[in-house]
């Protein structure tokens, strides 16, 4: 019976320009990038006002892996703690961690977490709705 079937880089062969080497590794053979600072093959950029936990989510769904299973692999989170996975006050060694696999800095991880999207949407509202203002005097 197979379970929990993930995607991860061969570290024994180098990876060369487009060719990425990807292979499938189960529960007792999988490499635990939760402890290396190895850039991981495929890296999408955040998106505009994309929250941390769906970018993660969207990494998860890269690798064709579930998102509980990408978070414990990839980035030491425990499949029982929740709450680390909603990403609300993550830890900087967790942001550091996304930030080694995907080549994003870890301030951009910051600025990605619900509340300050939305710090971040509602002083540009506030800006849109000033420049109504100004202009309908």
């Amino acid at each position: 019976m197979v379970k929990n079937v993930l995607a991860v880089m061969r570290l024994s062969e180098p990876i060369i320009g487009p060719q990425v080497c990807v292979d499938i590794w189960l529960n007792e053979n999988y490499v635990d990038y939760s402890t290396m600072r190895t850039r991981w093959p495929l890296h999408p950029k955040p998106r505009s006002y994309e929250t941390l936990v769906r970018y993660v989510h969207r990494l998860a769904e890269c690798y064709c892996v579930s998102y509980g299973t990408f978070c414990f692999r990839a980035l030491g989170i425990p499949i029982e703690d929740g709450q680390s996975r909603l990403f609300n006050k993550p830890k900087i060694e967790l942001l550091q961690r996304l930030s080694d696999g995907t080549g994003i800095a870890v301030g951009v991880f910051e600025q990605m977490t619900f509340e300050r999207i939305w710090d971040r949407q509602m002083e540009e509202l506030r800006k849109s709705l000033e420049g109504l203002e100004i202009k309908s005097e």
